[in-house]
């Protein structure tokens, strides 16, 4: 009886222990599996982590490149990794027709994330008061220049500047005269006489005009718009350089409807003359970008619907024309002179009054002779040693009219809304994960 106890207590012990070894198997087996499992999950959770990061950095890259770039309209891309937290990114900028797109790529410990966003340029309006001639100078007038408000139901066809307005001769305005500092006149021209049929103002509030910093910048942007534009061939037996994949130095002569259109970069000097015929085509506000001087002489014709960026000066002799095509109108900016001169912008002889919209001397003054005959804006806006932002060479900005020079200004020109950018401002349109 005992010995059958015992063997039977055996028996029992042996069946608990290969249970027990059953159940430490099954545990360690589903242990396995569970640690397996969390590595796994551990590792993913991580590689998310790092994309997260690189996302992050990829996104910095865009912004990095987005303050460059409206700091720098010539901006292309980082030269190498710019380490940030983690990790580093780069940007790169190129071209969408006649928009600008950034590239950005985040990397974290061998982890890569890409995004592009397409940019637009921001157009802002440069707020410039009503007036047929606005100078950041002086405004001087000899012989019988006038002012004409078209059409002569209103009388708004104003002169204001910030330095002195000088008259002499016989010249009469059709719209107030408000000067910063005098309106100096002989003692028999009287305000609300036959001169000053609406008054003078003098000591009146200074007009603000975009500082040389931002000049810059949007001299920079318009360039870059230029050279975002076909670099084509133009066509032969008209004049034109063309080397390096640009149109360099165009002297037309007799030449008839030659087209082109913006936006469009010429190195160098437009020469036209002998009853050149020529027209810049494109949407308003596209980009003619002239590096150099623009001439125009004996009875040349400008037919434009673009914006005329000249970075020299601008001569019209006798006879020239500037027209606007349809759709673009007298309140919008035909074209400007960047040249830092009191004679960036000069007009001479019997030009008709087809010579339209807003002539703007960014950085210098304009002189009108002769018969001349305009119609819309002059503004001359100088570049100040009042400026901190400016360098030298200094130029006031003033505007002086002689003979019988003749300025209509449409009622409804608006200079407050005009097409011009005060600053080269670009902004996300578009954002895509690469």
């Amino acid at each position: 009886m005992s010995g059958r106890l015992q063997m039977r207590r055996r028996d029992e012990r042996g069946s608990a222990l290969i249970m027990a070894m059953g159940v430490m198997i099954t545990v360690l087996t589903v242990g396995t599996g569970l640690l397996r499992l969390a590595t796994q999950e551990y590792k993913s959770t991580g590689r998310i982590g790092k994309e997260a990061q690189a996302l992050g950095l990829a996104e910095a890259g865009v912004e990095w490149g987005l303050n460059q770039l409206n700091g720098d309209a010539s901006f292309t891309g980082t030269a190498s990794a710019v380490s940030m937290g983690a990790g580093s990114f780069t940007c790169s900028v190129g071209a969408s027709g006649s928009d600008k797109t950034i590239t950005g790529v985040g990397t974290v410990a061998g982890v890569t994330k890409s995004v592009r966003v397409v940019l637009k340029v921001a157009t802002a309006a440069v707020s410039f008061p009503e007036g047929a001639l606005v100078a950041n100078g002086t405004i001087t007038l000899s012989g019988s220049p006038h002012t004409i408000t078209v059409p002569n139901t209103t009388h708004v066809a104003s002169m204001r500047a910030n330095g002195d307005i000088n008259y002499g001769g016989n010249p009469t305005t059709d719209g107030p005269v408000a000067s910063h500092g005098t309106v100096v006149h002989p003692n028999w021209m009287t305000s609300g006489g036959y001169n000053f049929p609406y008054g003078f103002t003098n000591g009146a509030p200074a007009i603000t005009f975009p500082n040389a910093a931002g000049k810059d910048a949007q001299a920079a942007a318009w360039k870059a718009m230029a050279l975002s534009g076909p670099t084509t061939a133009p066509p032969v037996n008209q004049g034109w350089n063309y080397f390096d994949g640009q149109w360099h130095n165009w002297t037309g002569t007799n030449l008839f409807y030659p087209s082109l259109s913006g936006p469009r970069y010429i190195s160098g000097t437009v020469n036209l003359s002998n009853s050149t015929i020529v027209y810049f085509d494109g949407p308003p506000g596209s980009i003619v970008y002239i590096d150099g001087d623009m001439i125009f002489g004996g009875n040349t014709n400008i037919y434009s619907s673009c914006i005329v960026v000249v970075s020299g000066r601008i001569q019209m002799g006798n006879t020239c024309n500037y027209h606007l095509l349809a759709p673009a109108t007298p309140a919008q900016v035909a074209v400007v002179s960047l040249a830092k001169s009191e004679t960036a912008i000069s007009m001479a002889g019997a030009a008709n009054n087809e010579n339209r919209g807003v002539f703007w001397a960014m950085n210098g003054g304009i002189t009108v002779a002769a018969g001349a005959q305009f119609q819309g804006s002059l503004v001359a806006g100088g570049n100040p040693s009042s400026d901190p932002t400016a360098t030298a060479p200094f130029v006031n900005g003033n505007i002086v009219a002689s003979g019988n020079a003749e300025f209509k200004y449409p009622a409804g020109q608006n200079l407050t809304n005009t097409v011009i950018n005060t600053a080269a401002s670009y902004t996300i349109d578009s954002y895509q994960q690469l």
